[in-house]
């Protein structure tokens, strides 16, 4: 009963409990996916009475990404069923004793999970980005806001209600609050233009390579401020280490219209990197976030390699003691993730180890499990 993956009975036995529960573990994720954004979004449609095909149209575009999201997890769940209901009525026995080993009868799955996981590296790089920008240009239409444009999203122009016009090149979010550093939001490469709204000459232009917002005013540090009169051709020059300015918008102003690295391709967030390192700016989150677009389509693999070993103990335990434990493991996953994200991103860690590290803790433990099981 040995062979290629795929090529026997037993292989595509296993395979298509696997696909069948992995079916109805993505069908039931996707539907409460569906009925939360619902029910987030129902006092927008409401209130800006749209019509429902754009609703439907929202939803087609947001799919994507909802099938990104729930696919590690609908593997997790579909490992621990169909191989603890393999246990549970002593067919694992009965496989073992035709000669074939844990490691064996895993390979099915793991084979086609890993086909998964390159399928999801192409779609998330390709397919996710493209669908997330136009899903949230209709969200814009049923809040009832102009639909925001991605044409040009290296260069970030607001106008501002005060009349002036903004221009910033980067966004640093501020770190999360559970760690013990804190800090705002940094804005990089950011510009203010004050125009004559006769004749649309600058007037004067204050540039900052950083600037926060702190107690209710912008404090811009390592800038200049430059004011230009037309009709006696001086022009004023301040340079400035950290001033405070009481500008007229708030950063919130601003946030919404950036393309975030979910809304960018591989390609596209890589060559925004190198852009911005080669202007002198900090580039540490944008890097955390190009290396977890390469590790995140393989937590599909990852959660099967981590539930096998639990999926061979858990046979007589029954389905709902698999699915919990898979709830707990998807949990702690993902807390480590955002752990280990996060240190990243405030430099506590090299970007691709806060990437990666979280796929190799857990794949190295699900190996160790199986390697224990095995032995036993």
């Amino acid at each position: 009963m040995g062979g290629a993956a795929f090529t026997t009975l037993v292989d595509r036995y296993i395979l298509r409990s696997f696909l069948k529960f992995l079916l109805m573990s993505c069908l039931s994720l996707y539907i409460i996916f569906l009925v939360v954004d619902f029910r987030e979004m129902v006092d927008d449609v409401l209130n800006s009475r749209v019509p429902l095909r754009l609703v439907a149209r929202f939803f087609e575009y947001r799919s994507p990404w909802i099938v990104n999201q729930i696919l590690p997890v609908a593997c997790l769940v579909s490992t621990l069923l169909a191989y603890g209901i393999l246990s549970r009525f002593n067919e694992i026995t009965a496989m073992k004793a035709g000669g074939l080993s844990l490691y064996r009868i895993s390979v099915p799955v793991v084979a086609s999970t890993f086909l998964l996981a390159v399928f999801s590296f192409y779609f998330q790089g390709y397919v996710v980005p493209f669908a997330n920008q136009k899903a949230d240009q209709i969200r814009d239409e049923i809040r009832g806001r102009p639909a925001r444009s991605y044409s040009q999203p290296h260069k970030r122009w607001i106008l501002g209600r005060d009349g002036l016009f903004y221009n910033y090149r980067n966004y640093t979010h501020p770190p999360p609050p559970f760690l013990p550093l804190t800090g705002q939001g940094v804005f990089q490469g950011f510009s203010v233009y004050r125009l004559d709204p006769a004749t649309f000459a600058i007037q004067e232009r204050i540039y900052a390579r950083e600037a926060t917002w702190r107690n209710g005013s912008w404090v811009l540090r390592d800038g200049w401020k430059r004011r230009f009169d037309p009709d006696s051709s001086i022009v004023a020059f301040e340079r400035f280490e950290e001033k405070s300015f009481p500008l007229g918008e708030e950063p919130r102003h601003f946030l919404g219209e950036a393309k975030t690295p979910d809304q960018m391709s591989y390609g596209q967030l890589r060559d925004f990197i190198a852009d911005l390192r080669q202007r002198g700016y900090s580039v540490q989150e944008l890097s955390v976030s190009l290396y977890e677009k390469l590790a995140l389509p393989f937590v599909s693999l990852v959660m099967v390699i981590l539930g096998l070993p639990f999926a061979f103990r858990s046979g007589r335990r029954g389905s709902l003691y698999g699915i919990g434990l898979s709830i707990l493991l998807v949990v702690v996953y993902y807390a480590a993730f955002a752990v280990m994200s996060a240190l990243g991103q405030i430099g506590f860690l090299p970007p691709f180890l806060a990437a990666w590290a979280p796929n190799l803790l857990f794949t190295g433990a699900g190996a160790y499990m199986m390697l224990t099981l095995a032995k036993t």
